[in-house]
């Protein structure tokens, strides 16, 4: 028989329907790979007011008071000083569903169900976190305070492209940007440095960051205590994060939470675009929260079909603008194709 004649090959993994590997029995290992996604929690630096039996909360400026010299056998007189209000309105759910029919409820494995409810959970305190750092950024660029006495947000220009990733250049900025704010007499332990991963490790470069202890500003005197990197000559911590949006939202669309009400202020601007750093303080935003984020699995039995909901409602609008920082890079600065996949999903 010759070496080159054709064999017919009996593969039993394909029946005589021709369904590709239909008569294999498949071994489900228990595991099940899910979108990689970290929960950073940026929310637990900051105090979150409830917003129940109501849709609104109201942080409450006073403005400096002005002094005077005590002139004798003269009446002094009555100075006044400003006031103001602010107010956050929660009007929206953000909700993430996934249905699964009689049959394929059935037929998976209970695991998948569990994973996809921990995965909503995981994209909505992302799509939580890019919308605080969004306001911070907005707060960062506002020039003025509400009040006498009260100031206006800090940010920082590079002047090129590619100082963002020049160890020494970067550092200055963030040397200018607490500057600005040690100036509008705010802290150091006030504050908390938060950077793309990209900057993290610029800063690393520089040899000044070390290992350290920290409590987290929004858990208060009584927080639970986090392990981090802090910055050896300033005493803040250092967060990393995936969660800085630097694209800005398509001409059209807008971000869930936006609306003409609340003036569409979770888009990312091309004011605000490109943000390679943003250093902040409790005080930097107001945070109400209606729902917390939960979850539920259950099965309807008119549609026969499995439902898997998370959901939450919150908000967040710049409060006090001297504790908002920011660093923006040049305009030729190209984010990486990461970070836009990382950005929310946008609607018409």
């Amino acid at each position: 028989m010759s070496g080159t004649q054709a064999n017919n090959l009996t593969n039993p993994a394909v029946s005589a329907s021709g369904q590709v590997s239909n008569l294999l029995i498949e071994r489900f290992t228990g595991i099940v790979h899910e979108q990689m996604m970290r929960k950073e929690q940026i929310v637990s630096h900051f105090m979150v007011q409830d917003v129940v039996g109501t849709n609104q909360v109201t942080n409450k400026s006073i403005g400096e008071t002005e002094i005077q010299v005590l002139v004798a056998g003269q009446e002094s007189e009555s100075k006044g000083t400003e006031l103001d209000n602010h107010s956050l309105v929660v009007d929206t759910v953000i909700l993430a569903r996934n249905t699964i029919a009689l049959l394929h409820m059935i037929q998976s494995d209970i695991q998948v169900q569990n994973k996809i409810a921990t995965n909503h959970v995981k994209k909505l305190v992302q799509l939580q976190d890019e919308t605080l750092l969004t306001n911070i950024m907005k707060g960062a660029r506002v020039a003025d305070g509400r009040v006498a006495g009260h100031y206006g947000g800090n940010s920082v220009d590079l002047l090129a492209n590619g100082d963002e990733a020049d160890p020494i250049k970067y550092l200055r900025a963030v040397e200018s940007l607490v500057l600005q704010m040690n100036e509008k007499e705010i802290d150091n332990e006030e504050m908390i440095f938060s950077c793309p991963w990209a900057q993290f490790y610029v800063l690393m470069d520089n040899d000044k960051l070390m290992n350290g202890d920290y409590v987290p500003n929004g858990t208060g005197a009584n927080g639970s205590t986090v392990s981090g990197f802090v910055v050896k000559a300033y005493n803040f911590p250092i967060v990393p994060t995936n969660r800085i949006r630097q694209i800005p939202t398509v001409a059209g669309t807008h971000h869930q939470l936006s609306n003409a009400g609340n003036g569409y202020r979770y888009d990312t601007s091309d004011a605000i675009k490109h943000c390679v750093g943003i250093l902040f303080g409790t005080d930097a935003l107001l945070v109400g929260r209606t729902m917390g984020i939960d979850s539920d699995m259950y099965f309807n039995k008119r549609l026969k079909t499995n439902f898997i909901d998370s959901w939450f409602s919150f908000g967040a609008i710049a409060d006090r603008y001297e504790y908002c920082g920011a660093i923006f890079a040049h305009a030729d600065f190209n984010p990486s194709q990461i970070s836009e996949a990382n950005n929310p999903l946008i609607m018409e």
